[in-house]
């Protein structure tokens, strides 16, 4: 059993909230990279001008995948302390204008949201031995290619985010390989 570091960190929800959000954000782009890894893609951190058009970050891979070579997605990542949820669906709530940069299609590369929860208290974020590593709790994906962009004046849009679309290697390869086929996600 992978236990939780036995280092306690200082770092729990309201200690300092911009440093929590911060590695929070730095943790749940950490989870997308391993499981793109372990699913044989690679995971790339987009720059400034990418992130204010939504993109956090991209998957790839290099070389022929069905119709099309090198297929990409572009990934907005979120990430929020708290259990994982109980109900199927899950809310959670997106800002109008994150929103809207991921709704519809259009874009060269389709685009999708992640969601990783995580536990409020940042030690536990990771359990370790040397057998093996654990990363807690667990990310969602949503796509929202056949949705409207929101209205002027709307703030925020509550999503429900389907428990099965856990962002695995297989669910990543699954929609890489329909990205490869030009088919919807």
């Amino acid at each position: 059993m992978v236990r939780a570091s036995s280092i306690r960190s200082p770092l729990v929800l309201g200690a300092d909230d911009k440093d929590y959000t911060d590695l929070q954000a730095q943790f749940s782009l950490a989870y997308v990279s391993a499981v793109a890894a372990v699913g044989g893609f690679f995971a790339e951190e987009q720059g400034r001008g990418a992130d204010k058009d939504g993109i956090d970050m991209s998957i790839l891979r290099r070389g022929p995948l069905g119709l099309a070579r090198s297929p990409r997605l572009d990934l907005q990542v979120k990430s929020e302390g708290r259990m994982a949820p109980a109900d199927n669906p899950f809310s959670y709530r997106l800002k109008a204008k994150n929103y809207n940069d991921l709704c519809g299609m259009g874009f060269h590369s389709p685009r999708m949201l992640v969601v990783v929860l995580v536990p409020e208290d940042a030690a536990l974020w990771m359990g370790h031995n040397e057998a093996e590593l654990a990363l807690r709790h667990c990310g969602y994906w949503a796509s929202l290619a056949a949705d409207s962009v929101l209205p002027a004046g709307a703030t925020s849009k509550t999503l429900k985010i389907d428990r099965a679309n856990v962002f695995s290697p297989q669910s990543l390869t699954d929609i890489m390989d329909r990205i490869a086929k030009n088919l919807p996600i």
